[in-house]
């Protein structure tokens, strides 16, 4: 079992060491760094075939290319999740380009049909679904009934020059009909960005999620970051770190839990519940 966490702060070092306890994200006793592993290329199978092209951040745009083969007439929705803290989102108001293509290269028709939704025309010619979405930093607060539009910011998508934060649910999408479908990744970024997730990869550097849903909770770091791991009672531990001025790094951080630590190896009874984790 892995898990993802992300954590973000304005680099206050109390106030981080805080949030840290909050969490009960507890560990223990660090061993020696552990590497991270891939799997083999033909390991993972997947209907999904996205890439996200991110290496022109200063546009403020997340562009999305997904690939896809055999669709079939029970196909033909396009849509964002909207669950959860993303239920009240109007994803129409931050998608900028959405547009479907054969294996021509000619256009198949889209319209959209709610704030969510995109309809299809002809989903057995589409061989490409292409999009633009900015970050949800450009949602309103608030919709004209006065429901909050915008995530947390924990919970949302950030695109800046030297960073992104993928909160999968603010970014890719799903077909009606494949809800349930396995996913493939790839990430186009600036050649000195670094990319931190508990999603597996492969040696080519795709990365597989087993569904939407997998690939919608698992949150994506990107950037100039700073990273360290860590073997703690049994489970690797992975910690990804961004700062904007480079003051704090990723080693900075986890001594700043260490009395805590320790303090809950006692509770967890020397052995921590999962067997993966990436901060």
């Amino acid at each position: 079992m892995k898990i993802n966490i992300f954590l973000q702060t304005h680099l206050c070092r109390r106030d981080l060491l805080k949030v840290l306890v909050s969490l009960l994200i507890i560990f223990a006793s660090c061993t020696k760094p552990v590497a991270r592993s891939t799997i083999e290329k033909t390991a993972r199978t997947y209907a999904y075939d996205y890439a996200l092209d991110l290496t022109t951040p200063e546009d403020g745009l997340f562009k999305v290319t997904l690939f896809v083969k055999n669709l079939g007439s029970k196909n033909n929705v396009f849509r964002f999740a909207g669950a959860g803290p993303y239920h009240a989102i109007d994803f129409g108001q931050i998608v900028h380009v959405f547009k479907a293509f054969d294996n021509a290269g000619n256009e198949v028709p889209t319209r959209r049909i709610d704030r969510t939704r995109w309809q299809l025309g002809q989903p057995q010619r589409i061989a490409k679904i292409y999009y633009e979405i900015a970050d949800t930093r450009h949602l309103p607060d608030a919709d004209a009934g006065g429901k909050n539009q915008r995530p947390v910011e924990m919970l949302g998508t950030t695109l800046m020059q030297d960073f992104a934060f993928i909160s999968g649910q603010g970014v890719f999408g799903f077909l009606q009909g494949w809800e349930r479908a396995p996913m493939r990744l790839r990430i186009d970024c600036p050649a000195d960005w670094q990319i931190g997730t508990a999603l597996q990869s492969d040696e080519a550097g795709y990365f597989y999620a087993q569904n939407f849903g997998q690939l919608a909770s698992t949150p994506i770091l990107t950037g100039y970051l700073s990273e360290t791991s860590e073997r703690i009672l049994g489970s690797d531990v992975y910690f990804y770190t961004y700062s904007k001025t480079d003051k704090i790094t990723s080693d900075d951080l986890l001594p700043l839990v260490n009395d805590v630590l320790n303090a809950t190896d006692d509770f967890l009874n020397g052995k921590l519940p999962i067997d993966d984790y990436t901060m």
